[in-house]
């Protein structure tokens, strides 16, 4: 499926657990972002591509199976596109549903 920006973007979502998330749209930072509350495991979010954020004709998808363990839903944040023998940096976002730990909750992440 193609995408243009100012596009809204269905994202189907399967979790271990109901509650909050976060989706993020991001490069070299986060360009859109929208919380939801999910009532079911299985769930269909949206997200707005924002109108200034690349040429129409350059949003791709990528998929890669993720174990998840524990309420926490952690969203890679890569380019959108990437030729060969580019570099860039890769982030997460980390949403924390852990019930009553807060918002200063410490979280330790390892990515091998």
């Amino acid at each position: 499926m193609e995408y243009k920006a100012g596009d809204t973007i269905q994202v189907s979502l399967r979790a271990p657990y109901t509650g909050c998330g976060l989706i993020t749209i991001e490069s070299n930072k986060v360009h859109a972002y929208a919380w939801f509350k999910a009532d079911s495991t299985s769930s269909v979010q949206t997200i707005t591509l924002p109108p200034d954020f690349i040429a129409s004709d350059v949003v791709g998808s990528a998929e890669k199976p993720v174990t998840v363990r524990g309420p926490f839903v952690i969203t890679p944040g890569v380019p959108l596109s990437v030729a060969p023998g580019d570099e860039f940096e890769a982030g997460v976002t980390v949403a924390n549903n852990m019930a009553g730990s807060g918002p200063d909750a410490v979280v330790s992440l390892m990515i091998s």
